[in-house]
């Protein structure tokens, strides 16, 4: 089941590489193209950079990741369930390929972040990384925080299978209330209990370390996975 539906998603795995190699280009050429015009006209050379064209694919790849992958999973699901698919066996192949899929886009980024600095080290060599890769790319909060993601992306793919766009609709709105209306949810209950969470967790970390984090971590992919499972396990084909 896994090697077809790696087979099947490759075509989508191959657009999106081409949308993100697009954004990398343009954003790397554009940021080159100013900086050396600048130079050039003895204007005010910015000496702090970032990998802004490494920055701005990641930022597309996460776009695509929660908006495209759901629409993807909707067509999916309906098609395998309704040739006789059981639920679980396609849900969980699917997960795993997806978590391939980022551990592959994770490894392209990096490979990115390391073309750009390279290209400004020779092209604008007195210009200074504001963030180096190094810093982006620690492996071990990346695998830490993946499964996680997935467990986000898992249940956002549940809510738009069971309840369609309304579920972007209000993330957009809950997005807009939080960018607009800051004095309100600083007033918000809600918004001071979970103030106060964040800072008995960062006490507790301090007290247990890393350990406690990882069980944090663990505990949220299982709240998040069991209540998309739950979805999943018995949503019917829509289409």
């Amino acid at each position: 089941m896994i090697k077809k539906q790696l087979k099947r998603r490759q075509k989508e795995a191959l657009l999106k590489f081409l949308i993100l190699l697009g954004v990398y280009v343009f954003v790397v050429i554009l940021m080159l193209g100013i900086e050396i015009y600048n130079r050039e006209k003895q204007m005010v050379f910015q000496k702090q950079i970032i990998p802004a064209g490494s920055l701005f694919a990641g930022i597309t790849g996460l776009f695509l990741y929660f908006l495209g992958e759901s629409f993807y999973f909707f067509r999916e699901f309906n098609l395998a369930v309704s040739m006789g698919q059981t639920r679980k066996k396609f849900v969980w192949c699917y997960e795993i390929v997806s978590i391939l899929e980022v551990v592959a886009w994770i490894i392209l980024l990096r490979g990115f972040v390391a073309i750009e600095e390279e290209l400004y080290h020779w092209l604008l060599p007195e210009a200074v990384f504001l963030v180096k890769g190094t810093t982006i790319f620690q492996w071990k909060i990346i695998f830490a925080v993946l499964p996680l993601v997935a467990s986000v992306q898992m249940l956002v793919q549940a809510l738009v299978l069971r309840y369609g766009i309304k579920i972007y609709i209000g993330i957009w709105l809950l997005g807009m209330l939080l960018a607009y209306t800051p004095q309100m949810m600083k007033a918000s209950l809600l918004v001071q209990k979970g103030i106060a969470l964040a800072k008995w967790a960062e006490q507790i970390s301090k007290q247990f370390g890393e350990i406690i984090w990882i069980g944090m971590i663990f505990a949220a992919v299982c709240i998040l996975g069991g209540i998309s499972w739950g979805f999943l396990r018995k949503q019917q084909v829509t289409i």
